[in-house]
């Protein structure tokens, strides 16, 4: 809505009212669903996780939930102007602080430090995103006004609650499935399956932030010609896959050290379930471009669909494997949850679009897909030594990331990829000569 009002030469009138609105609506959401929380906060400690001791983590939960959805809807407002310069600046600092506290709250009060410092971090990024998005729309001269019209409130329900409707709908089966492994597991897999959550949810910061100039694209090409913005979301998928392959296998690499680093040698179920962590992952960002393909072309509806099945599937799956499989029984039930929304995805994308929604290039994302994932799978479940893991990282990442370049790369994309780093190298060079010369 932000992007058809903001037109060619001027913005609409009233493009403030709107924004005021949106303001008035998310506000009123984040601090009713936060409020619930705290107000619950024992109810749900006893009756879902089933140790009433854990009351303050739910409040912790509250916090977090609360900057995240201020945070993504100040990520719309930069969407709809399509200033996506301004938003990187802003997540990667964000980003940065985020990764510090996590890490320094983990080094010196080790779960319950990380925990604290994501969820801290993530609430004062909130004033942060505001500020510039202030800034954003001053440049843009827009002034918000806190008067929206019956007709904006409309507007923003039809077209925003869906968006929002389907994160509603996945959050209680992730709170279900986490009091399953709560009750099957105890307090201990509860405190493994926390560490690996927060560092999961720094680590989906990355694509968090690379999806935003995908919606710009997305919203250029929307501007210039009806549907080619949904058209191009399958282009990106195939980006976005390729980015979740290498970055799940680098990780994958580093991620048992990670957590004996950050949270000492005590968390060794943690360090081993990273892996199936890493197999939920890939979906996660892949469907990453497909959600924005569908939110980008107004129709939104199909996401509440999408969003009601992830969350029946994941609940299914959690009843399923959690009691016999613990921690690992979550991370699969997560994965297949991810899976299934990537398929349906696919499927509403391929109908809007009139095109197939299964492409070529799938063929050896897909094969490599499965390999990766089987790797981590065996991972999880053998305890090898540090230095076997070492050589396999050090050999094994740079000959998967080949042969997805050689697989899924056209000859002019790597020429391309090639030609810019070295472009990069030698200008790195470049500064590092003038450094030392000084």
């Amino acid at each position: 809505m932000i992007a058809r009002r903001m037109g060619d030469e001027a913005p609409a009138p009233d493009l403030g009212a709107l924004i005021g609105g949106g303001v008035i609506l998310c506000g009123a959401i984040a601090t009713a669903g936060a409020g619930t929380m705290v107000l619950l906060a024992q109810p749900i400690a006893t009756h879902i996780f089933g140790v009433s001791e854990l009351a303050p983590y739910v409040i912790v939960a509250a916090v977090f939930f609360a900057g995240q959805f201020l945070s993504q809807a100040a990520y719309v407002g930069f969407a709809g102007m399509g200033r996506f310069v301004d938003y990187t600046y802003v997540a990667t600092i964000v980003g940065i602080a985020t990764v510090a506290a996590t890490v320094l709250g983990a080094v010196l009060f080790g779960v319950q430090g990380a925990v604290w410092g994501f969820a801290g971090t993530t609430l004062a990024g909130v004033p942060v995103y505001v500020a510039n998005l202030l800034r954003s729309l001053r440049r843009a001269e827009i002034r918000v006004r806190f008067c929206p019209q019956r007709d904006h409130l409309r507007q923003i329900f039809a077209i925003g609650l869906p968006f929002y409707a389907a994160g509603v709908f996945l959050t209680p089966a992730e709170y279900w499935s986490q009091g399953l492994v709560s009750r099957f597991g105890g307090l201990d897999d509860l405190a493994d399956l926390r560490i690996v959550l927060t560092l999961m949810a720094v680590v989906q910061m990355i694509p968090q932030a690379i999806s935003g100039p995908i919606i710009s694209l997305f919203s250029e090409r929307e501007g210039q010609k009806a549907g080619s913005g949904i058209a191009s979301a399958f282009e990106h998928m195939r980006w976005l896959w390729i980015f979740a392959l290498v970055s799940g296998a680098g990780l994958a690499a580093v991620w048992p050290l990670a957590v004996t680093v950050l949270f000492g040698a005590d968390f060794p179920q943690a360090a081993a379930m990273g892996q199936l962590a890493i197999v939920a992952f890939i979906p996660t960002i892949v469907g990453t471009s497909l959600s924005a393909g569908i939110l980008v072309g107004g129709r939104t509806l199909p996401l509440v669909f999408v969003g009601g099945a992830q969350a029946v599937v994941m609940s299914a799956l959690a009843f399923a494997l959690i009691g016999p499989l613990g921690l690992a029984g979550f991370f699969l039930a997560q994965a297949g949850a991810a899976t299934c929304a990537v398929m349906l995805w696919l499927a509403v994308l391929g109908r809007q679009t009139r095109q197939l929604p299964l492409k070529p290039w799938m063929v050896p994302l897909a094969l490599a897909t499965v390999a990766l994932c089987t790797v981590l799978a065996l991972d999880a479940a053998i305890a090898e030594p540090a230095w076997v893991r070492l050589v396999a990282g050090l050999a094994g990442v740079p000959a998967f990331v080949a042969a997805i370049a050689l697989g899924t790369l056209s000859a002019v994309e790597r020429q391309t990829l090639h030609a810019r780093a070295r472009q990069g190298l030698a200008r790195m060079t470049a500064r590092c000569g003038k450094t030392g010369g000084v």
